[in-house]
């Protein structure tokens, strides 16, 4: 079964199909903003093994992979400095997304203010 696979596709064409497709399942993480990514210790290994991984391919001479092993590195590097803004952010009081006049985090009711007026 497996001699039938590699007739059929090599193995740079294989780790290039399975490494596009985890780029690509990791896209929504990125659009979140920074609201929902994994914590450091696992973005940050995850992100160094890929760096060395590319490295290995591009010692193999498999260039598909080689491209699209980095770009996955990027796309965890993003994924690092997404979460380190949002720990720098949580320790400022603030969250990504929270600052004033962003409408997501406004309320929907008027709020009583100290000097009797509404919001």
């Amino acid at each position: 079964m497996i001699d039938l696979l590699f007739q059929l596709v090599s193995v740079d064409q294989l780790f290039t199909f399975g490494l596009f497709f985890l780029s690509v399942f990791m896209v929504p993480t990125i659009l979140t903003n920074g609201r929902q990514v994994p914590p450091l210790w696992t973005s940050i290994p995850t992100t160094v093994i890929m760096v060395l991984f590319t490295l290995g391919f591009a010692e193999l001479g498999l260039w598909w992979s080689t491209a699209l092993e980095a770009s996955g590195a990027v796309v965890w590097a993003t994924v690092v400095t997404q979460t380190i803004m949002r720990i720098r952010g949580s320790s400022n009081g603030r969250t990504p997304g929270s600052e004033p006049g962003n409408r997501r985090f406004e309320s929907s009711t008027p709020s009583q203010t100290t000097d009797g007026g509404t919001r």
